[in-house]
């Protein structure tokens, strides 16, 4: 008989009530979660993701090292338990399809709203990479993060598209599910994991410009799904569902950008105050550290020269 395959996930943090806050990490866990396989999971710090190779959860199948969430759930199907097994022909590219149509529709809105939006960046993202790192990785690894997903939004210039896209996205999930358990009756598949992945972060990041979360709530049904899993799955303490009050807040705010920031706290002007200094601050201690560093160069090739 096979021993069973020992299984290590290596995660971000978790935040919100979620094992971790990254759609990519998060999928793979729900995976592992699904398909009731035993694994160990270990919390790195959101520093790592100052390699550029690091933007994927990582895990270790038997020894076995693989990168990236899609070619970690390939590797569980195949060597551990494959939960999409009982699916036929059909419903296995109706898998792909879903899958492909949340990473291109779905995603560049999140990264969008997550990413290049000031108030969303500096109340709400920002804090996650730089609250477990220590200087000067608070002011260089937010910078390297937030330049690789506007490179990755580079090709996505029309923000209202990017926000009809991600609705029309929900609606197409939302039919397909309908009143379900999951997407494929009774018992979960890889399309439950990659769904979850992606819906929960939005439906449970407390977000300032929260205008994903106020589409995804439209669908009850997609909001229950992600309730479900959460409970049934997670393991992790319930969160009490967006209060509409707090949306309807913030939608007023989008429309008056105006009025929003003149409602920001004495607290939080300060924040914003004391972020943009020491990046300054840091900006000055680098720039001063190159010209430092090319004086000397430059004496000591002076010098060479002289003798």
């Amino acid at each position: 008989k096979d021993m069973p395959k020992k299984v290590t996930l290596y995660s971000l943090p978790p935040t919100w009530g979620l094992p971790t806050f990254h759609p990519n990490f998060l999928k793979a866990y729900a995976y592992c979660k699904l398909a009731a396989i035993d694994f160990q999971n270990v919390q790195t710090s959101p520093s790592s993701m100052a390699d550029p190779n690091f933007e994927t959860p990582v895990a270790d199948v038997s020894g076995k090292i693989v990168n990236g969430a899609d070619e970690i759930v390939e590797t569980l199907r195949n060597d551990v338990t494959d939960i999409d097994q009982p699916l036929q022909e059909k419903q296995r590219a109706q898998v792909f399809a879903f899958s492909s149509m949340i990473e291109d529709c779905l995603l560049p809105a999140m990264l969008h709203e997550w990413y290049m939006s000031d108030d969303n960046w500096f109340n709400v993202t920002r804090p996650l990479y730089t609250e477990s790192a220590t200087f000067p990785a608070t002011v260089i690894l937010p910078w390297q993060v937030k330049g690789r997903m506007k490179n990755k939004l580079s090709v996505h210039e029309d923000v209202e598209a990017l926000y009809k896209r991600a609705d029309a996205c929900y609606s197409a999930l939302s039919s397909f599910l309908g009143d379900q358990m999951f997407f494929f009756g009774s018992t979960p598949t890889s399309l439950d994991a990659v769904v979850f992945g992606h819906l929960a972060p939005q439906l449970y990041a407390p977000m300032v410009e929260a205008r994903l979360k106020k589409q995804l709530r439209k669908y009850q049904n997609l909001c229950g799904f992600v309730d479900r899993i959460r409970k049934g799955y997670m393991s992790m303490p319930r969160i009490p569902p967006p209060d509409p009050a707090e949306l309807e807040a913030a939608d007023a705010a989008n429309a008056n950008p105006k009025s929003a920031k003149s409602q920001l706290s004495t607290q939080e002007k300060a924040v914003r105050r004391r972020t943009r200094d020491f990046i300054a601050l840091g900006v000055v201690v680098t720039v001063a550290f190159l010209l430092f560093t090319n004086v000397i160069d430059v004496e000591t090739a002076d010098e060479i020269q002289g003798e």
